[in-house]
């Protein structure tokens, strides 16, 4: 993988454009806690390497559209700004894909506390002193041999 400033951002995606790499894949979000890391795939599709480029973005979460190069990039980009609250300057299309616009704090981001995961119970969690998690019986994944899960005591599922 290859890093880049965020101020070289579009000219080194250009400059993959111009050697060959004509076919977009992706972008993607990491939220590092401390700051965000933009991460772009794009493949040469003569022979199908691939060349994987990131950026860490300042305090700010702006980066630069690399939409005018890769048409593509049009649709992550807006995921990008809508999941993970990052500026994405240039973008012609700011409208929300999955969220509504008055939500709240971007749902991938580690600080954001999803309603979802505090209001419902999860299923199969027990208290410390309760034994009905002890108890249950650990199920197989669909594919998985009979023989193939064994517990502590040395007995089959």
């Amino acid at each position: 993988m290859r890093r880049v400033p965020v101020s070289d951002w579009v000219t080194e995606l250009a400059a993959c454009q111009a050697a060959g790499f004509d076919c977009f894949g992706m972008i993607a979000g990491v939220d590092r806690v401390e700051s965000i890391e933009v991460i772009a795939s794009v493949v040469r599709s003569s022979d199908a390497s691939c060349e994987l480029m990131s950026t860490t973005l300042d305090a700010d979460r702006t980066v630069a559209s690399i939409a005018h190069v890769y048409t593509g990039a049009a649709w992550y980009e807006r995921e990008l700004a809508e999941m993970f609250g990052v500026l994405v300057a240039g973008a012609g299309d700011d409208r929300p894909l999955l969220r509504r616009t008055d939500e709240g704090a971007p749902t991938l981001l580690k600080s954001t506390i999803l309603g979802a995961r505090v209001l419902t119970p999860w299923p199969g969690d027990a208290d410390a002193g309760d034994d009905a998690k002890a108890n249950r019986r650990r199920q197989r994944a669909v594919g998985v041999a009979e023989g193939w899960l064994v517990d502590e005591s040395g007995s089959d599922d």
